[in-house]
């Protein structure tokens, strides 16, 4: 799944619970060989902003795991890969309002 193209149910049946608290581990498929990773890193800010919007109190994010199968991603080495992923996982640790990975 992508970051940018969750299907609806998957955010509208958890907020009906009424979280505190929602864990996202997002951002891997997302990686491709053109990617830029502070589109993928505002994508995920949307997502958490919209969450908060929403009423979740706090939105955590797991790292971006490494990945070692890249036959389904044209053009993707590992080496690029985890260049994206490690500079996708410092702006969340950085940027995203002490919202812990």
């Amino acid at each position: 799944m992508r970051a940018g193209s969750i299907p609806k149910h998957l955010l509208v049946d958890p907020i009906a619970y009424n979280p505190d608290i929602v864990v996202i581990q997002l951002g891997g498929n997302d990686i491709a060989a053109t990617s830029s990773p502070n589109d993928i890193f505002q994508t995920l800010l949307k997502l958490q902003t919209d969450l908060q919007t929403a009423g979740i109190k706090e939105v955590y994010f797991t790292e971006i795991v490494p990945r070692g199968n890249f036959d389904k991603s044209p053009g993707l080495t590992a080496t690029s890969f985890d260049k994206q992923r490690n500079k996708i996982n410092r702006l969340m640790k950085t940027r995203l309002n002490n919202n812990k990975l």
